[in-house]
């Protein structure tokens, strides 16, 4: 499944959510970390909505409910510069 614009612009506006609840932390960190090695701040909320998209599109094709442990996995791969996997 292709990302859509919308669809991109939509889990930016669920990363700066998180990032301002801080909910979960782990979205905050990455946001942080991301900044500090020189992101811009909407490189960086891009990045961090591959994690939700890949999480999003498990929930699609699988039909179980959001994966909590699987998305902070995700985001520490961020983290160590790796990208999200499914």
């Amino acid at each position: 499944m292709k990302i859509t614009d919308t669809m991109l612009e939509s889990m930016i506006d669920g990363v700066e959510e998180q990032i301002q609840t801080r909910n979960p932390i782990e979205t905050q960190e990455t946001y942080q970390l991301l900044l500090n090695n020189g992101y811009s701040s909407k490189d960086a909320k891009k990045k961090i909505a591959v994690a939700i998209a890949v999480e999003s599109f498990a929930i699609i094709k699988t039909g179980k409910p959001f994966n909590r442990e699987r998305y902070i996995q995700n985001l520490k791969r961020i983290q160590n510069g790796k990208e999200p996997i499914e």
